[in-house]
């Protein structure tokens, strides 16, 4: 008999529903969960859901699929940085935008203290 975690007392159905999910949850390769969790080789319809458990701040479901999967990517290093200038030019760069940013030391046309500006050139 195979090992189970059901009860002595569960249904006849209940045992075969417990055996049968057992038997198609053993039949997937490990690498299949741990390719669900990189963003390169994560299936593109699991993008979405990726995004939302690496907590991506702005997810365009539009964009596409290649620009989805570095906003993945970077969404990690945009976190551990997040409200920093270096958080700024990672996420602004995984969308392909390129930006010149100045800080309030180097700008003359601000004397915010701890602010930038962004200029951002689209195609």
């Amino acid at each position: 008999m195979t090992d189970t975690l059901m009860p002595p007392s569960s249904s006849p159905l209940e045992k075969v529903a417990d055996l049968t999910a057992a038997l198609h949850i053993e039949a997937i390769p490990v690498e299949r969960i741990f390719d669900q969790w990189h963003p390169q080789r994560c299936p593109a319809g699991l993008l979405g859901c990726l995004a939302w458990a690496v907590s991506v701040d702005d997810w365009n479901p539009d964009c596409p699929e290649q620009v989805k999967r570095d906003v993945i990517e970077s969404s990690v290093q945009v976190h551990r940085h997040k409200g920093t200038l270096y958080s700024v030019k990672q996420a602004l760069s995984s969308l392909a935008i390129q930006t010149q940013i100045s800080e309030w030391t180097e700008n003359t046309q601000t004397n915010t203290p701890y602010s930038f500006i962004v200029s951002a050139f689209v195609n």
